[in-house]
């Protein structure tokens, strides 16, 4: 299964500092696991381009990452370590979006984007109707928070708001971190 996120500022924003990301994650339908990570990355000066090649057999992954700005910049090449089966930001989206996503539920998954391997526990906490440009949404919300010694230290606050319905579309993400607050909304 493949799943596209693309994050583009706001025009003014955009103005000052130019935002436009487009992630692709491949990954196992049957179990969840990614496969392949491919993230786009346009922020301010800082262009990047990344490839996660996931190997869950070998207890591995291959990530390799080059700026396009700087073709004469060498480019990273690493293999690390992998506990097994892990999912990325983008699999671990489509994996909360099967799930029966009740108020009170709580799950639990490893996930990796190309460094260490994190626990994560996603407590589904309230319910509740969220406005967004794509309109307004009956919607559950998830807060996904790590588990064990890096608790909350990289991710800080995150909520999730998914459709309250069959098809858990994730109309709103909400990150609360030191330096401001980041709200992605559902456009159309």
């Amino acid at each position: 299964r493949h799943v596209r996120f693309t994050a583009d500022a706001s025009r003014l924003v955009n103005l000052f500092y130019p935002v436009h990301d487009v992630m692709d994650s491949d990954y196992d339908p049957a179990t969840f696991c990614t496969q392949t990570v491919v993230n786009h990355t346009l922020e301010g000066r800082r262009r990047r381009l990344t490839r996660i090649d996931y190997q869950p057999v070998r207890h591995q992954f291959v990530l390799d990452e080059s700026d396009p700005g700087r073709p004469d910049a060498p480019p990273k090449h690493e293999v690390q370590p992998l506990p097994g089966c892990v999912v990325d930001l983008l699999t671990a989206l489509d994996y909360m979006r099967a799930q029966r996503l009740q108020v009170g539920d709580v799950y639990r998954f490893q996930v990796n984007e190309g460094g260490k391997t994190s626990d994560v526990q996603a407590a589904v906490d309230l319910r509740e109707t969220v406005a967004t440009p794509a309109g307004r949404f009956s919607a559950v919300r998830v807060r996904p928070k790590l588990v064990g010694g890096d608790e909350g230290s990289h991710l800080g606050q995150l909520w999730i708001w998914f459709s309250d319905d069959s098809r858990h579309v994730p109309v709103q993400i909400q990150s609360h971190a030191s330096w401001g607050t980041l709200t992605a909304q559902l456009a159309n």
